[in-house]
């Protein structure tokens, strides 16, 4: 029987390139027996040494990447080219032998190693996190906790700076932001803390960042295997499950324990794919701000969130922003200029920092230990917060975005003293934090007078995208109706469709 050892490194495409040209000998010989030798490539240098003194093959240095091929008598046929001439070509007499240079057998490549680097977790001892992470979600569908991914009344597509941005329409926002206000209220009322109940079968067994934090599946997911990175000091046991405090933002903001939990849970992801992301509000902000500005959100969503494998891990991009704000950090590795990002947030304060230089060729999954991204994470979070030193201490509150490769921060204003800007917070506060990957989520808008009569339905008119009754209709401060006028709130829905980042711009510090 006619057999062959193929060796070679799992993130090597040449490897990859073998291995289809052994399949395609397979296909036409089913008797011809190969025997796939798929090494990590800091096991290869041992490997390759032992096999080539056990059959005294030679002319193979140190600097040899594979792959190598011989025969279970040890035969040298060679390397990858040496295989294709005399195995595929000469002995089996195939034709038309696939490219090395074909951009799939880097794809391979990294699927190649992504198992690998599996296997090793598992042999390291016990079911890695990612596994750990499909199996909640299987326990959790099979018991029902687990809703289907959030899927918006409407959506729409719009370009901009290059982006193609999704507008998502809910009709059922302004209930819950009403129904979240209403039960802080009551739990305030009663003098008990303000929770919100997760079922046990989202909850992780594991915990992460050094034991400081659980990590829980949201039961209302964005995207597959959506996760929440929980302070053990927010997590309290309850007669269901879990209960989840809220937490609000600080001046210390996120800390080394939330960027090491976050870490864990994205090395568990796709390196192309996995992101990390925040808003947090203040309760008060001394007498700029009443206290309360964030009661509209669920305990679950005012904490740190992971989503492994971005919004659709087969689409390219895995979420709309990646590919620009990974144009961008790339231009900072580069230069070691600071660059603003581009038309998305133009005009507004906020930070883009290089956690650590993108490779032109990203591995399927990132082999580096999570202490050591989570204190790269911290360092660039250390840097954007110092950048803008002075606007955090303005802020009401911050939007944060990070994935291995770099780290975003835009403060947040707060409605001012008035009555119309605490109306309009009401109506239109910020978005949650995914509009920062692209995914700007707002309650369904419907369009009045002027926009009714076909007036300034315009995007590019010059205007707000909140006003009020009062302002539209002209009406005078010293009548009785600008008392109701005032707090009537009307939102731009041209402008909104047309630009959707402005529903995050229109909270945002400008530059």
């Amino acid at each position: 029987m006619t057999a062959y050892y193929v060796a070679g490194v799992a993130d090597d495409p040449a490897f990859a390139w073998v291995e289809e040209v052994a399949s395609m000998i397979k296909a036409s010989f089913p008797h011809v027996l190969f025997n796939i030798e798929m090494k990590h490539p800091d096991e290869w240098r041992a490997y390759v040494k032992g096999v080539c003194k056990r059959f005294e093959f030679t002319g193979f240095d140190d600097s040899f990447n594979g792959p190598l091929i011989w025969t279970p008598e040890g035969k040298l046929i060679g390397r990858g080219a040496d295989f294709v001439q005399n195995v595929y070509l000469e002995k089996f007499r195939l034709q038309s032998p696939p490219m090395v240079t074909e951009e799939r057998f880097r794809k391979i490549a990294k699927d190649n190693m992504a198992q690998v680097l599996e296997q090793r977790r598992t042999a390291r001892g016990g079911p890695s996190l990612a596994e750990q992470l499909e199996a909640t979600k299987a326990k959790a569908q099979d018991a029902g906790a687990l809703q289907s991914i959030v899927q918006p009344a409407e959506r729409r597509t719009v370009i901009c700076a290059g982006v193609p941005l999704e507008l998502h329409l809910s009709e059922l926002l302004e209930t819950q932001w009403e129904s979240c206000r209403a039960a802080r209220a009551a739990a305030e009322e009663e003098g008990i803390d303000w929770c919100e109940a997760v079922p046990p079968d989202c909850c992780i067994s594991t915990s992460l960042g050094k034991e400081s934090h659980h990590c829980l599946l949201h039961p209302r997911p964005l995207a597959d295997l959506h996760t929440v990175l929980v302070p053990n000091e927010s997590m309290k046991p309850g007669d269901e499950g879990v209960q989840i405090m809220p937490r609000t933002w600080s001046d210390g903001g996120l800390n080394r324990e939330d960027f090491f939990a976050a870490s864990e849970v994205l090395l568990s992801g796709q390196s192309r794919a996995c992101v990390s992301m925040w808003l947090g509000i203040r309760d008060t902000q001394g007498d700029k701000v009443s206290a309360g500005l964030g009661d509209h959100l669920r305990p679950l969503d005012t904490h740190l969130q992971v989503l492994p494998s971005g919004f659709e891990p087969e689409a390219e991009p895995p979420f709309p922003t990646a590919l620009h704000f990974a144009r961008i950090v790339s231009r900072l590795a580069e230069n070691s200029i600071e660059l603003p990002c581009s038309g998305l947030l133009e005009g507004t304060c906020h930070a883009l920092k290089l956690v650590v230089p993108m490779p032109e060729i990203l591995p399927a999954v990132l082999e580096v230990p999570a202490s050591e991204l989570a204190e790269n994470l911290e360092k660039a979070y250390m840097q954007a917060s110092s950048h803008l030193s002075r606007q955090l201490g303005l802020c009401a509150g911050v939007m944060v975005a990070f994935t291995p490769f770099w780290l975003l921060i835009v403060p947040l204003t707060g409605p001012q003293h008035s009555r119309f800007s605490q109306a309009a917070w009401q109506k239109l506060p910020p978005p949650p934090p995914c509009a920062l990957l692209g995914r700007i989520v707002c309650p369904t808008v419907l369009p009045s007078w002027p926009e009714t009569a076909g007036l300034g339905t315009d995007a590019g008119d010059v205007g707000p995208l909140v006003s009020n009754r009062a302002v539209a209709e002209g009406i005078a401060e010293d009548s009785e109706e600008w008392q109701i006028a005032e707090v009537d709130i009307r939102i731009r829905v041209a402008k909104l469709f047309a630009a959707p980042m402005e529903a995050v711009k229109y909270w945002t510090l400008k530059s």
